[in-house]
């Protein structure tokens, strides 16, 4: 055998060697990659299944307006799981001369309330009850409310409230034919729109 082909079976021996090694050192390479795939996947899948195991719960804001003794008035936005006490503290807490011997601390609050901390020796002022949807309490109504019903102005308003002063809360709602300026046609108005309740 002369010694060029002795040359070529030589180099084509040493290219399938190599061929071979770089074919199975690759082959480790692409399993560690394809498992490390798997591995990243899982893991993937594992995070997005925590994410939903516990939805989040959307908490919803109330507005209350606080006033009287307390050290800073004025309308706060609280949890709607807020109690009287969490209101107080918003305001910045009670001035010295505050009286809570009326005041339940512990009572949920509700959207749009008015909270008066009284002074001592001042009679806490409750909170009118809600009047029946769409109609007008004229035993707890202020003028503002009262000039909202048809034919109300504010000099009637103002004898409404100046009435029920006199003579105490209305008994029957028929009894505003009773109020200065207040007749038969426009009580025919009023009549589905106000409630004594």
């Amino acid at each position: 055998m002369n010694s060029e082909k002795k040359t070529g079976i030589l180099l084509l021996a040493v290219f399938v060697i190599m061929t071979g090694l770089l074919f199975a050192g690759d082959l480790p390479a692409v399993e560690r990659g394809a498992g490390q795939d798997q591995a990243a996947a899982f893991s993937e899948t594992e995070n997005h299944s925590e994410t939903y195991d516990l939805p989040e719960t959307q908490v919803r804001e109330i507005c209350v307006y606080v006033c009287g003794q307390v050290n800073s008035p004025g309308v706060y936005a609280l949890a709607d799981t807020a109690r009287v006490n969490d209101a107080i503290e918003m305001a910045g807490g009670l001035t010295e001369a505050a009286n809570l011997s009326g005041l339940n601390l512990a009572q949920p609050l509700s959207d749009g309330q008015k909270l008066y901390i009284p002074a001592a020796g001042e009679e806490v002022q409750k909170e009118a009850p809600p009047a029946a949807e769409g109609c007008v309490n004229i035993n707890t109504a202020d003028e503002a409310a009262l000039t909202s019903l048809p034919g109300i102005g504010q000099t009637r308003a103002a004898a409404i409230i100046a009435y029920r002063e006199k003579h105490g809360p209305f008994s029957d709602a028929r009894d505003l034919m009773q109020v200065s300026g207040i007749g038969e046609s426009l009580f025919a108005q009023l009549e589905d729109k106000v409630t004594i309740k």
